[in-house]
């Protein structure tokens, strides 16, 4: 099943997205920058249009 169908991205696929750091998407995501909420078992889930947003957004800055 892929991230679209899930509705939403790993810590891990979201930073391999983006090409930032894990840690940089625990920090973005508790600054309220991702959208995302927190399984039970304490693992991050970021939203898909949270994440195309960002893309689209620095796309956006790439290409100025």
């Amino acid at each position: 099943m892929s991230a679209k169908d899930k509705g939403y991205y790993s810590t891990r696929e979201a930073a391999e997205l983006l090409g930032v750091a894990v840690s940089t998407i625990q920090l973005w995501t508790d600054n309220g920058i991702l959208s995302a909420w927190t399984t039970g078992g304490g693992h991050r889930r970021i939203t898909c249009s949270s994440v195309v947003k960002l893309l689209e957004q620095q796309s956006a800055l790439h290409s100025s």
